[in-house]
């Protein structure tokens, strides 16, 4: 068996959108032992780009479209026209209908599909009832953490945010929140993914900031070693992880619970996942507004640094990479076991 990891969202390690189904069936066409995949970014975007979920939609406003233009005498509605063919454009989003194939493709072609969160999880059942991922959360890592320096309370504080720059981790948010926040430096510890116009997503961000006024503010790294890395996270006072409601996993917010990072989240579903391994070890915000941030910033600065770490331990635990690791090898078990099975039965 092989155990590979596939991307429905932007470019991943075998392309993007048809690169990245066809580079999947070239491999499959060579490979025709069982196939395990764990699928990321599995969210709602996904359904919106399957054919029942348009259709509902159209069926939908094709249905109050009738009764206003009945209503009307017959008069066509402007907006009920142009919100149908909105519903209708789903289909065709690249994004959404490529995503959508991929993970048909994984359900089709794989022996067994892994994700990394409930959501994950959940999304796929409402979509494929007949095929139901298995969930294992990521893993955090383990490694030395050196210790932090202690600050004057009337220091200026540092804000980061951490790993790769794109969309669903909330960059922009971060920036909308910097002008209710005169005292506080922030620094973006990574820069765009790769293959993926970096350099414009970075000169976007910085433009909005020069709008705001807070580029002065404002730090992006780029990429980093992982020992630069870590000492960004280690000298930290908060890291924020202003991550919007369909972000479905991060790698970034295990590394940060790895080296004992005060955490500030939104309160999305994925978020919810680890506060109920552990109640309270990250503390949210809520509504998703700059100044909801903002508040919640300049609270969680005033707490001690014990206190916002206090659950870390018991997360490093129930997630560490030996547990994690069992946790795929029964299912490599379970999966051989039922192939054995399988072909004594064709023998006899």
């Amino acid at each position: 068996m092989v155990h590979i990891q596939v991307g429905i969202a932007g470019e991943s390690t075998w392309g993007k959108n048809a690169l990245s189904l066809r580079n999947l069936t070239l491999f499959r066409w060579h490979w025709r032992r069982p196939l395990v995949v764990t699928l990321h970014d599995v969210n709602a975007s996904l359904e919106r780009g399957t054919v029942r979920a348009v259709l509902r939609r159209a069926v939908g406003e094709i249905y109050h479209y009738v009764r206003r233009a009945i209503g009307l005498v017959l008069r066509p509605s402007r907006r009920g026209s142009a919100t149908l063919r909105r519903a209708l454009a789903d289909l065709w989003h690249p994004d959404n209908l490529w995503g959508c194939l991929i993970a048909h493709w994984v359900l089709r072609f794989s022996k067994l599909v892994l994700v990394l969160s409930r959501m994950e999880q959940d999304t796929l059942r409402s979509m494929y009832a007949k095929r139901c991922a298995v969930l294992i959360p990521h893993f955090i890592e383990e490694h030395s953490r050196p210790p932090r320096k202690t600050r004057a309370p009337s220091t200026s504080k540092t804000v980061i945010v951490a790993g790769f720059i794109f969309r669903s981790k909330g960059h922009l948010l971060m920036i909308e929140a910097m002008s209710e926040l005169p005292d506080v430096s922030v620094i973006f510890v990574g820069g765009a993914r790769l293959g993926v116009g970096g350099d414009d997503v970075c000169a976007r961000l910085m433009a909005l900031a020069k709008a705001r006024g807070v580029d002065g503010r404002l730090r992006v790294t780029g990429y980093l070693t992982e020992p630069e890395y870590q000492r960004y996270l280690s000298s930290a006072d908060l890291a924020v992880c202003p991550f919007e409601p369909d972000k479905s996993a991060s790698g970034s917010l295990s590394t940060l619970i790895a080296a004992s990072c005060p955490i500030l989240a939104s309160d999305i579903p994925l978020i919810a996942e680890y506060n109920a391994l552990v109640p309270g070890a990250i503390p949210t915000f809520s509504p998703y507004t700059p100044g909801a941030l903002a508040a919640a910033i300049r609270r969680v600065l005033e707490m001690p640094y014990e206190k916002l770490t206090q659950g870390f331990d018991e997360l490093r635990e129930r997630l560490s990479l030996s547990n994690v690791y069992e946790l795929h090898l029964s299912q490599y078990r379970r999966l051989m076991e039922g192939a054995a099975a399988q072909t004594r039965s064709s023998i006899d």
